[in-house]
């Protein structure tokens, strides 16, 4: 059986016309006004502000240590500054080497924490060869 196809003319597509709308609410773009920063009403009693700079920090950070405390760090930074300063001299066959600069940073209770960093309290030392003196 054989199907029977009629045949009609296609249709031309109409072509639609742009229409401007508003929207309901306003669009923020890139004109907006940026966010005001955030500003801290209250200090938390943990923190202060630092006379010097006027930057919030915590307390601890603010308070003296006392060289009691400072002295037990000292020595575990002198056990770690003679075992650093042979691994530096180790090689010197190339190079003479004047002096060497250590940042030593020790935290709130006088322990080291490191070379360099940030720490309560950092004490700058610099290391050299002895000196000669001349006897006469």
């Amino acid at each position: 059986m054989a199907v029977k196809r009629s045949a009609k003319k296609a249709k031309k597509a109409t072509v639609k016309r742009a229409v401007k709308r508003t929207a309901k609410k306003p669009v923020k773009g890139a004109w907006a006004t940026p966010p005001k920063p955030a500003t801290i009403t209250t200090i938390p009693s943990r923190y202060g502000t630092d006379p010097k700079t006027g930057l919030i920090t915590p307390k601890a950070t603010q308070a003296p240590i006392k060289a009691s405390k400072l002295k037990r760090g000292l020595e575990e930074a002198r056990k770690l500054i003679d075992s650093t300063i042979a691994d530096i001299m180790a090689p010197s066959d190339d190079y003479d080497i004047k002096s060497i600069e250590f940042s030593l940073t020790f935290g709130v209770k006088g322990e080291f924490v490191g070379f360099g960093g940030s720490g309560a309290t950092t004490v700058k030392l610099t290391i050299g060869p002895p000196s000669k003196v001349q006897e006469g």
